[in-house]
């Protein structure tokens, strides 16, 4: 899930979703099931991540299971 604007694009094997919610409702929800904040404007289910990688700045770069790759930040490392 990451924020776009006033929704939160939701994306799956069902592909793109635009959901009118707040990222932290949206986080809250989905808490239970796995899902965690890498960066202020992104969740992921971390049993999708299948490799981390660190960056000098301290920022990191997950490989998801479908291949894709997303920005984390250090602020948020401690979810992982």
């Amino acid at each position: 899930a990451q924020a776009a604007g006033n929704y939160v694009e939701l994306n799956g094997a069902f592909g793109s979703l635009l959901h009118r919610q707040t990222l932290a409702a949206i986080e809250q929800a989905l808490a239970p099931h796995g899902f965690v904040r890498v960066q202020r404007s992104r969740i992921v289910r971390k049993a999708a991540v299948t490799g981390v990688e660190t960056r000098p700045s301290g920022d990191f770069e997950l490989k998801m299971a479908s291949g894709a790759k997303r920005g984390g930040s250090r602020r948020y490392r401690h979810n992982l």
